[in-house]
């Protein structure tokens, strides 16, 4: 099966909802990640493949190679859910503002993304390496 290099993405951003925030440690980034990566695994079949993902204490940005906006949006969705549920039972429940979604068109774009959210960033993650 040949692979094929994917000239689009999106990448999104997750913020928390004012005065409150998305991660309160290192568990809860961990969990965050571990949540889509396992999703994007279940729901994409392949198509879309997370990046890099650049967490602050009340935002996150994901940058995903490939893709359709409404899959990615229902996986977002789910994230959200489940991340919500744990952080409910942690005694410390979250609220998420609103999420933005950017389409990236062109390598260019998302390596200028990648290098963004890399430099504007507490924590990163890369996801998948040698994708872009």
């Amino acid at each position: 099966m040949k692979k094929t290099i994917k000239e689009y993405g999106i990448i999104v951003n997750v913020k928390a909802a004012k005065d409150s925030y998305l991660f309160i440690d290192g568990i809860d980034r961990d969990r965050y990640i571990g949540s889509i990566i396992k999703m994007t695994e279940n729901i994409s079949s392949g198509e879309i493949l997370p990046v890099i993902a650049g967490l602050n204490s009340n935002s996150a940005q994901i940058v995903f190679v490939g893709g359709d906006e409404e899959i990615l949006r229902k996986l977002m969705r789910n994230v959200h859910i489940s991340y919500s549920a744990y952080r409910k039972t942690k005694k410390c429940p979250v609220t998420f503002g609103k999420s933005s979604y950017k389409l990236l068109d062109g390598l260019q774009e998302i390596k200028k993304a990648k290098e963004n959210t890399r430099l504007n960033s507490d924590f990163v993650c890369y996801v998948k390496s040698g994708v872009v």
